[in-house]
């Protein structure tokens, strides 16, 4: 199989899309469609948010919702301008693109986002893989002698605990929490507008406003304390001064001062309570463990020989990896939960958001890059059937074996019902013939061939059809058997 080096890698995220040719750079591009109220013609596509005079009040219209691709106008938009000139400028037609998608993906998206790359772009090849493989491909190649890893993944909707052993995903230890970015933006917005400000149209600005002041308690409790005394005394109190889009552009972080002229946000125990529902979700009434006890119960659900390793090799991707504190709050939690026998090691990655990307460009690089490629012939040859058994299936003799096209199967039913039917029309007129009598139980069970039976009106076509109808027993009548065997047995 031939391919050109020229490889392409989406990693194609809730929130925003890591992208990009493995020879440059990742650029993360915000994945959604923005509508402003300066300018209501005009929607903002990705990066074109930058163009924006006023970013205050920004509506989403986003291709994803709790984690999965529903919204293919707005995902097809925003894929658009990705290989556009305004953006990356590629050609797909000698590009093969790595892109990804979510863990337990659903059939029919996979086989919708297939069909775009091959036939509206007409890509030369592709590979759909989870955003957990790319990253534990990245780790291994730093750490060649890992044998077991655990890559937990806190992104825009959910966040993902997914183990490995050997390189394979072990599917019975995956774990899911439903807090991702989008939750926390969210539930910060409904404090700060019943607190301060009613900011629950700026989802824009406070998103902003987390990620530069939200950080992770290593003691709650003792922090909810500093948070309640003075001025003076308190360093959690702090002031984000909110941007006015002529002379700041984005806000920022600031001692507590008197109030001036610009406009601020005074921000309290706000900023480590919100990142605190990743660890204790139960304090927005969902009901399901944190990332260290889900760390713990997915490392339970593997062979306990794999545990030394899976605790040696935990890997923090995703964008709520970057809260200041978040590595050493989950290592301070997991070493109260592990076995006191076994040491705990915690990667988190200088930029953890495009962890996954680079792990597509070393993947791109590997000699067996090429047998992981769907190419345009393989895809016109077996279709939609690539989503659903895999290029491997595919690829094997057994499967090609065995292989039907959906009009065939069809065709071939068709056909089947209609030799049937002639069949029983030859049969029923020859009533000297012996027809077993399992044989017509199996064939009334349809209504086409009950039909049938009613309309040719034979003596053994009405016995029959009497037996398989009635419901109740007759006593003065014989069995159904009986009676159909004597029609043809002492004519």
């Amino acid at each position: 199989m031939k391919v050109t080096k020229m490889t392409f890698v989406i990693d194609n995220g809730a929130y925003s899309a890591k992208v990009g040719f493995t020879t440059d750079s990742p650029m993360i591009i915000p994945n959604c469609i923005m509508k402003a109220k300066s300018e209501r013609r005009r929607p903002f596509v990705g990066n074109q948010i930058e163009d924006c005079r006023d970013a205050s009040g920004l509506f989403y219209m986003l291709p994803f919702q709790k984690g999965y691709l529903v919204n293919w106008d707005i995902q097809k938009t925003v894929w658009d301008y990705i290989f556009s000139k305004e953006c990356c400028s590629v050609n797909l037609n000698q590009t093969s693109v790595i892109i990804t998608e979510p863990l337990f993906n659903f059939a029919p998206i996979q086989e919708a986002t297939t069909e775009i790359f091959f036939e509206e772009y007409e890509c030369q090849s592709l590979l759909q893989i989870n955003t957990s493989n790319l990253s534990n491909v990245n780790y291994k190649s730093s750490n060649p002698k890992c044998k077991a890893s655990i890559i937990v993944d806190s992104g825009y909707s959910f966040t993902h605990i997914v183990p490995y052993i050997n390189g394979v995903k072990y599917k019975e230890g995956i774990r899911r929490i439903d807090v991702g970015g989008k939750l926390l933006t969210n539930h910060l917005k409904e404090i700060i507008s019943y607190r301060q400000l009613h900011v629950m149209d700026e989802t824009y600005v406070i998103n902003q406003v987390k990620e530069d002041s939200c950080f992770v308690s290593q003691d709650f409790f003792k922090d909810m304390d500093l948070a309640k005394g003075k001025l003076e005394n308190n360093p959690i109190v702090k002031d984000y001064v909110l941007p006015d889009y002529t002379a700041l552009r984005r806000g920022f972080l600031r001692d507590p001062e008197p109030q001036g002229e610009q406009q601020t946000l005074r921000l309290s125990n706000e900023r480590f309570a919100i990142p605190e529902i990743l660890f204790n979700p139960s304090d927005v009434g969902i009901r399901q463990m944190g990332i260290p006890e889900a760390i713990m119960d997915s490392i339970k659900a593997c062979d306990e020989e794999t545990w030394p390793s899976l605790l040696l090799n935990i890997v923090l991707t995703g964008g709520n990896a970057k809260f200041p504190g978040f590595r050493d709050r989950i290592y301070k939690d997991l070493r109260t939960l592990a076995p006191d026998e076994f040491n705990i090691n915690i990667t988190l990655p200088e930029k953890p958001e495009i962890y996954a990307w680079e792990g597509g460009k070393i993947i791109s690089q590997d000699s067996t890059f090429n047998s992981m490629l769907v190419t345009r012939e393989e895809y016109e040859e077996n279709g939609p059937a690539l989503c659903y058994y895999g290029l491997e299936a595919l690829r094997t003799p057994i499967f090609n074996s065995f292989k039907v096209d959906v009009s065939s199967l069809l065709l071939f039913v068709l056909i089947s019902f209609s030799l049937i039917r002639s069949l029983l029309t030859f049969l029923s007129c020859r009533r000297r013939l012996f027809i077993p009598s399992t044989s017509f139980k199996i064939l009334a069970s349809s209504n086409r061939i009950t039909r049938f039976f009613k309309r040719v009106e034979s003596p053994a076509a009405s016995a029959c059809n009497r037996a398989s109808t009635s419901r109740k027993p007759n006593k003065q009548r014989e069995s159904w058997k009986s009676c159909f065997r004597s029609k043809f047995l002492n004519t």
